[in-house]
């Protein structure tokens, strides 16, 4: 099992939003970051390990950013 950490910035920070174990991969984390990030920018890291990270949208069309930083 890995530890994960998924945090996010509400305008004050970082804070934590999930810490645990679960059996997931890198992989895992980074396809499903993109669904939290509609109101916040989050960070994900497994094992210690920044993994991945997302921008909110902005903009009337904008779209959530995902940048991996583990490849």
């Amino acid at each position: 099992m890995a530890h994960i950490r998924i945090e996010l910035d509400r305008g004050n920070g970082w804070e934590v939003r999930q810490d645990g174990h679960a059996n997931v991969t890198a992989d895992d984390l980074a396809a499903s970051a993109i669904g939290y990030s509609i109101s916040y920018p989050h960070r994900f890291f497994l094992d210690g390990v920044l993994v991945a990270s997302t921008a909110r949208p902005h903009g009337l069309r904008g779209k959530a950013r995902l940048t991996r930083h583990d490849a």
